[in-house]
């Protein structure tokens, strides 16, 4: 590893969603394609009523998907 790859800190992204089924996928592809092989992104959903969560983890490369207790 060169000094520039191990002085670059590590980056997490949080995204909130709510019935975002219709643009999640590409958010996370805009999100990703900026992200190196240890950073992360975690999605946040507020109980949408579409498939926002579906479409989420169908992306892949995700460190996880949080939906409310009971979804």
């Amino acid at each position: 590893m060169s000094g520039v790859e191990s002085a670059r800190p590590r980056v997490s992204v949080c995204l909130a969603t709510f019935n975002g089924e219709r643009w999640v996928a590409e958010q996370l592809a805009s999100i990703l394609t900026q992200l190196g092989p240890a950073d992360e992104v975690v999605v946040v959903d507020d109980a949408s009523s579409d498939g926002t969560v579906a479409a989420a983890r169908a992306v892949g490369r995700l460190v996880g998907v949080v939906e409310p207790a009971g979804q």
